[in-house]
């Protein structure tokens, strides 16, 4: 292989490592570890998504759906820690206090282009936290 053409190859495999993840959906304050964006628009107006809350994340961690849509989520604490499951404007707030704690929640999507954030009140600080959205 030329000396060219390596070079080449490299800057190819060094672009192709750097790419930076997409943007995300929703901007909310402080850190959010993203495990994974779910978009539901497709099922209709009464959607139902199993969400898992592990050690510091939400998965998935954005949830988009149609707006007005009413989303249940069945919501099961994979980690080892004690979560909450917090949406202030819904006025829910659930805990997990065990590995395999389940519950249910239904929100309202909101009106387009807007946004529920979701957060553990015990571990949001460090990037436990998401959001219910729906496309403007």
């Amino acid at each position: 292989m030329t000396r060219l053409a390596a070079l080449a190859l490299a800057g190819a495999m060094l672009g192709a490592s750097c790419r930076s993840a997409p943007p995300p959906p929703v901007a909310m304050t402080g850190r959010v570890v993203e495990k994974g964006r779910e978009d539901v628009t497709a099922r209709g107006s009464d959607v139902r998504v199993g969400m898992d809350s592990g050690d510091d994340y939400f998965s998935p961690t954005y949830l988009k759906a149609r707006p007005g849509a009413r989303a249940t989520l069945d919501i099961t604490n994979v980690g080892t820690i004690a979560h909450t499951f917090t949406i202030d404007p819904a006025h829910i707030g659930r805990t997990f206090g065990r590995k395999g704690d389940q519950t249910t929640v239904s929100v309202v999507v909101p009106a387009a282009g807007q946004a529920l954030v979701f957060y553990c009140k015990y571990h949001r600080e460090a990037g436990m936290q998401g959001a219910l959205y729906s496309a403007p």
